[in-house]
């Protein structure tokens, strides 16, 4: 054989190639969601009523903008999307303490006029529900995580592990891991006025997502108990970095 007629079954293996790996990406591929999340974290708490049983009270409420972005060719059915929080340096909680709960809204006071200083007001704006995500299509959300019961934080420093929920493969979801960095005044800050009080937030504080992600050893991190030293190093986790910004001012 020459190598003209080599050249010439190769460039006809290729060319029906290209319409198999077509098929395949666009019609067979089974669901695949990736999560991102939005330049900012929100905390705060449930309200610290009498009239509700002591461990519901000052629930850790955490709010922020999520990307949900199907990168198989398959519908993806998300039914939850899981936090788990932790002080970091210490054993990671042997499940999710986070979950997805309701939407959140938040839009312009309307009692301000153009040309004064802009104010905003946010709540809760519906209830999870399961998400289709069509292949190779993104969906985005708003979306308030709610501890499963009393958590009043009293560190600076967390992990947080999110993780979506995808009812439709096996794998399950896209995760995310990410460093939470409060001040001592947040601390403070969100124990004495973090509290909802009559529906309404007293005081929000504000995490901002540093430009770089960090690298650190994210299995010995997340998980102590179960991974060495050694294979942190050997396999390193990328980390976003939220650092404190301070009371949330706008609303």
């Amino acid at each position: 054989m020459s190598y003209g007629d080599i050249l010439t079954v190769s460039i006809s293996a290729i060319a029906a190639g290209v319409p198999l790996v077509t098929f395949v990406y666009t019609l067979t591929l089974k669901a695949r969601v990736e999560l991102q999340i939005g330049e900012e974290i929100a905390l705060h708490y449930t309200g610290n009523y009498a009239k509700v049983a002591e461990d519901l009270r000052m629930r850790l409420i955490l709010r922020a903008d999520f990307v949900f972005l199907n990168k198989g060719a398959q519908p993806a059915a998300m039914t939850g999307l899981y936090g788990t929080v932790w002080p970091r340096g210490s054993p990671q909680p042997d499940g999710p303490n986070l979950a997805w709960l309701q939407y959140e809204k938040t839009e312009r006071d309307p009692g301000t006029s153009l040309g004064s200083a802009a104010r905003y007001r946010s709540g809760s704006s519906g209830m999870v529900e399961t998400t289709v995500i069509p292949g190779h299509k993104v969906v985005t959300a708003r979306v308030r995580l709610y501890s499963q019961s009393r958590m009043v934080l009293s560190e600076t420093d967390y992990m947080l592990k999110l993780k979506a929920a995808d009812g439709s493969a096996r794998k399950g979801g896209g995760s995310l891991n990410c460093w939470l960095h409060l001040s001592t005044e947040d601390v403070t800050d969100l124990a004495e006025n973090g509290a909802e009080r009559d529906g309404m937030i007293q005081a929000r504080i504000s995490l901002k997502k540093r430009m770089t992600a960090r690298n650190d050893s994210g299995a010995r991190l997340l998980n102590p108990r179960k991974f060495g030293g050694i294979v942190g190093r050997m396999f390193p986790s990328r980390h976003l970095q939220f650092d404190s910004g301070g009371r949330l001012r706008d609303l």
